[in-house]
């Protein structure tokens, strides 16, 4: 178990952006690249939903609605979204023309790991990737730390904004299975109910 899992929503989120961080060195180390995986700590214990296949933005979309059926269905109370981008900070006040970060120039090459948890508490934290003269990862540089805020577009406020009741719930677990996911919670951390 979790030693965050029976903690305040606002420290469980935090121990889930730790391990999600150790996890995304981990993958970043074994394969040079990071699977976008949305991560939650649940009653029944962790759940994770990995979005593979994220080329265009229909299937971005498709995950971040499976992500909140899945939050409907077993509602966390905390979760992290883990990806690999692009990503130019801008100063505060900066006029420039906002780019997609991809095609900045001063871009930077990290993991986002966006949190949320119960109550409307976020987290956000950007791990800079370093890598050799070959390419290869190397480790992260410090974190950076952004406002406690959601974040925008199609990945914010993924958690209910209401607990679900039991009927929204089975009908979130219903729309899964439909959409080929076999949901059945699991007790204990580490166990995840969609496979």
């Amino acid at each position: 178990m979790n030693s965050y899992q029976h903690s305040s929503p606002k420290s469980a989120l935090n121990g889930l952006m730790d391990s999600c961080g150790r996890a995304a060195r981990d993958q970043m180390e074994k394969y040079g690249g990071l699977v976008t995986c949305f991560t939650a700590l649940t009653d029944s214990g962790l759940i994770g939903l990995p979005g593979l296949n994220l080329d265009g933005e229909a299937a971005k979309d498709e995950f971040a609605f499976t992500i909140r059926l899945a939050c409907i269905a077993t509602p966390p109370k905390a979760a992290v979204l883990a990806m690999e981008v692009w990503m130019a900070i801008r100063p505060l006040g900066d006029s420039t023309e906002l780019v997609r970060g991809s095609l900045c120039p001063d871009r930077r090459e990290g993991i986002f790991l966006a949190g949320e948890a119960q109550g409307g508490i976020y987290a956000q934290r950007f791990l800079p990737i370093l890598r050799d003269a070959s390419g290869r990862f190397t480790g992260f540089d410090p974190a950076e730390c952004f406002p406690p805020e959601p974040m925008g577009g199609r990945y914010s406020r993924l958690l209910p904004q209401h607990a679900p009741s039991k009927e929204q719930q089975r009908a979130a677990e219903a729309t899964l299975r439909a959409f080929g996911f076999n949901f059945h919670p699991v007790s204990g951390a580490g166990g995840s109910p969609l496979n």
